[in-house]
């Protein structure tokens, strides 16, 4: 195999092991950095023999490690590895390397790209889990949730979040995230939204998924069986209600003594039965602040 401790970077001619690792991941320079220190793989060929453990780039410009040996003068014989068979070749890991419009990707690829501009790096995952394709890339806000137009099918790239899909999260503005939608009774295309709706199954009605509206509450922890707020589920609503009480009130009373045939006489007048003035507004509340809630896609 042509590792990157016999190879020679000083052929830099298109289809050269050091052209194609360079093509739209590396520059040149750090890519004979990488041939110098020993680092990285060459391309593979149908002509080469290969041991387990060698790393090969493929002509789908992935990294595939040989998981026993292979080539000409084997048993197994020349194997491609872009052929999919595991038991000569795995693919090694390729998340987080820079967008490449030549690459395939599939659900759950993750890339970043660079601004040309201020060099600010950003992360996108492959977000469509019905189309694998290459030539699509993250900076065009059309293959985005951004500019999304086509309700029949995931758009291609989401800013990459991390595992946080259905997370409801306070927004401190009207419009959401890209990654997210506002929680405001909206029912989304579960064709769109597959993600949202295989996290939430319960809130999928037909072929939409609705978010929830939290708009104007206030949120309550779930009991879950410590016995403050018993007999509450998942998304259950609860009127407002004052807990049961007294009051003691007391009332004037004119009382008035004379002098009878019999003695002092004693009489009280007056009526104990008052109402008091209606105070307050249309509703019990605390202090609050209002902020929007949005749910992570």
């Amino acid at each position: 195999m042509s590792n990157f401790n016999t190879v020679t970077p000083t052929n830099e001619s298109e289809g050269s092991d050091l052209y194609l690792l360079g093509r739209g991941t590396t520059s040149r320079t750090q890519t004979r950095d990488q041939l110098a220190a020993g680092i990285g793989s060459a391309r593979w060929k149908n002509t080469n023999n290969y041991i387990a453990g060698d790393i090969v780039i493929a002509v789908d410009l992935k990294q595939y490690v040989a998981v026993v040996n292979s080539g000409t003068n084997t048993s197994v014989g020349a194997v491609d590895p872009t052929t999919g068979n595991k038991s000569v070749w795995s693919e090694v890991n390729t998340q987080f390397n820079e967008y490449n419009a030549n690459r395939t990707y599939v659900a759950g690829d993750i890339v970043f790209t660079r601004d040309t501009i201020t060099g600010e790096v950003s992360y996108w995952e492959w977000y469509s889990n019905v189309e694998s394709l290459s030539g699509k890339t993250p900076l065009d806000a059309n293959n985005r949730h951004e500019g999304w137009k086509d309700n029949s099918k995931p758009f291609y790239w989401i800013p990459y979040t991390g595992d946080q899909v259905g997370m409801p999260f306070y927004w401190v503005d009207t419009t959401p995230p890209e990654w997210a939608v506002m929680e405001i009774n909206a029912d989304l295309p579960i064709a769109v939204y597959w993600r949202l709706a295989r996290r939430y199954p319960s809130l999928v009605t037909g072929d939409v998924i609705n978010t929830g509206d939290i708009r104007g509450e206030f949120l309550r922890v779930l009991d879950q069986g410590r016995g403050v707020d018993s007999g509450r589920t998942i998304q259950s609503y609860q009127a407002d209600e004052f807990k049961s009480h007294s009051h003691k009130f007391s009332a004037p009373i004119s009382i008035a003594a004379s002098i009878g045939s019999t003695g002092i006489i004693i009489s009280a007048t007056g009526d104990t039965n008052w109402n008091t003035t209606e105070v307050g507004g249309s509703e019990t509340r605390p202090r609050n602040i209002a902020r929007a809630m949005a749910i992570t896609i």
